[in-house]
């Protein structure tokens, strides 16, 4: 019914290297808290590329283009420096990112740049018989007040993004 997400209810803060300096040492407490053994590539390669891009993801992205409040930076348990981002005020991190993401996200529905769509439920990915490109969705939701009612409509676009994983505050059936 709304936008959200479980990152809404995330409090602790987001890790992001706070200098070049840090790098090696950030990998090695990353490497340490992912488990004993041999990482298989696929999570070596991600923690290569939030140790190499998550300043620039904290810092150019979030504070600076969405101003987001990240102001207060500590360190949490397994690392060897202060590399928690977290918000200034009273405010939860989760809560900080998704407000001024929505922000953002509106405002580009506001210009007609992106069409949001809550509580439709995708049915099928439209994709280009040529080269198999998603070109769009067909999807079902209620056009009524009971929400029994379904209608199923098809929506084309150059670009699909589909959000999943659940919605932590969402208490509809």
């Amino acid at each position: 019914a709304k936008l959200g997400g479980n990152s809404m209810k995330a409090s602790s803060g987001i890790n992001a290297c706070p200098s070049p300096d840090d790098q090696d040492t950030f990998r090695k407490d990353t490497l340490s808290s992912a488990g004993k053994g041999e990482l298989p590539n696929t999570k070596t390669a991600l923690i290569e590329t939030l140790v190499t891009h998550s300043s620039e993801a904290v810092h150019g992205w979030l504070q600076k283009r969405l101003e987001v409040d990240l102001s207060h930076v500590t360190r949490l348990g397994g690392h060897s420096n202060a590399r928690t981002h977290r918000p200034g005020g009273k405010m939860p991190v989760g809560a900080e990112v998704m407000v001024k993401l929505q922000g953002a996200v509106k405002a580009f529905e506001e210009k007609g740049k992106v069409q949001i769509l809550t509580g439709a439920k995708v049915k099928e990915l439209l994709q280009d018989a040529a080269d198999g490109k998603v070109t769009g969705v067909v999807y079902e939701k209620s056009n009524s007040e009971d929400g029994e009612t379904k209608e199923t409509l098809q929506l084309q676009a150059r670009h699909v993004v589909l959000a999943t994983g659940g919605f932590a505050s969402d208490r509809s059936q």
